[in-house]
């Protein structure tokens, strides 16, 4: 939106061609979404609908969003903008204690691979809010490594590195284990399950 435009927009928002309808609850939410991406909006673009999709949600959700499209807002207006069109959804299956690291994600996916590849990520909400899940179930290589670096030295007697890596295999000098273990509900059969893989590793050594 041009410098004219949006002074235009906005004499036509004051005047009385623009009074907000006091049955629109809608408006207050449009405003404040408007002002933080009203550089990339025109008569096509619209956050009307994300405004329309937040009444569905309560106060502190609906302010969690409008943070979140303010944050985003810094880095993009047009990353911001799509957040307004395909991010709502995920109030619904994104825990409030996960939200920050979803939104960093959507971030992280822009900085590496654009706008479009954000979109893609916004969109696979479902798939990211499972993994968050079974965040709080799974067993993660980096805590555990001194545990299973006495583990393996007990077995041999010789200290074995441990480094991460998606396959599970040796070069008979490091034990390659994944960077995190998920398959099971209970982390402590995650962590028993890493001790399986180190014990079958340091036979191969």
């Amino acid at each position: 939106m041009t410098e004219y435009q949006r002074s235009a927009f906005e004499s036509i928002r004051q005047s009385d061609l623009f009074k907000e309808d006091p049955e629109d609850e809608a408006a207050p939410l449009q405003h404040r979404l408007e002002a933080i991406v009203d550089r990339v909006l025109s008569s096509r673009r619209s956050v009307r609908p994300a405004a329309e999709q937040l009444l569905d949600f309560r106060q502190a959700e609906r302010e969690r969003f409008i943070s979140s499209v303010e944050f985003m807002a810094d880095t993009s207006a047009e990353l911001a903008f799509s957040f307004c069109l395909f991010a709502t959804a995920a109030l619904r299956v994104i825990d409030a204690l996960d939200w920050e690291a979803w939104v960093v994600h959507i971030l992280e996916v822009y900085d590496e691979r654009g706008v479009t590849a954000a979109i893609a990520a916004m969109q696979k909400v479902q798939a990211e809010a499972d993994s968050y899940a079974h965040s709080t179930t799974r067993a993660d290589l980096e805590p555990v490594s001194r545990v299973l670096d006495g583990f393996v030295h007990g077995l041999n007697g010789r200290p074995l590195r441990l480094a991460e890596h998606p396959q599970a295999y040796t070069d008979t000098e490091t034990l390659f284990l994944p960077p995190t273990i998920s398959r099971f509900d209970d982390p402590r059969e995650n962590f028993r399950l890493y001790k399986a893989l180190a014990a079958h590793l340091w036979a191969q050594t």
